[in-house]
């Protein structure tokens, strides 16, 4: 069993992103096709019900882990500045590997040295805003079958 989250809540979690991949909610990375990555945002509003548990996981996430974090950064008396609990931005990537097989027959295969590196630029971008991000702190939740 998943401690933090538990069975139930993992399994609605990884349906909704299997099912945003299946109804083509999810874009295809572009940046890193031969990986067979799509993205997406999780966002509120009218796409709430296409992943209502992730949404809600990363609201709860981003309202409950900065004031836990900005009273360390008191406690160690540091001049870092404090995390803003009104600001998040949730990503979904989800990997489909019939995707990866069919770009690798279209292009050249990765080396497996390029296949291992996986730079900070997938999480924040690549592109002119990556410079003027203002994230301070990035949660990852990996899921799998």
């Amino acid at each position: 069993e998943d401690v933090a989250f538990g069975n139930s809540l993992v399994a609605e979690m990884t349906e909704e992103s299997f099912s945003m991949l299946a109804n083509d909610k999810l874009e295809r990375d572009i940046t890193r096709l031969v990986d067979g990555e799509y993205v997406g945002g999780i966002v509120g509003g009218e796409r709430y019900a296409d992943c209502p548990r992730l949404t809600e996981y990363v609201v709860s996430l981003t309202r409950h882990l900065p004031p836990l974090l900005n009273n360390e950064l008191v406690n160690l008396q540091s001049t870092m500045p404090k995390l803003d609990t009104t600001a998040s931005m949730g990503t979904l990537r989800v990997y489909d590997r019939n995707t990866r097989l069919g770009a690798e027959s279209l292009l050249s295969a990765p080396s497996s040295e390029d296949a291992i590196k996986r730079p900070f630029g997938v999480i924040c971008g690549d592109g002119e805003d990556a410079e003027t991000d203002s994230r301070r702190l990035t949660a990852m939740l990996f899921l799998s079958v």
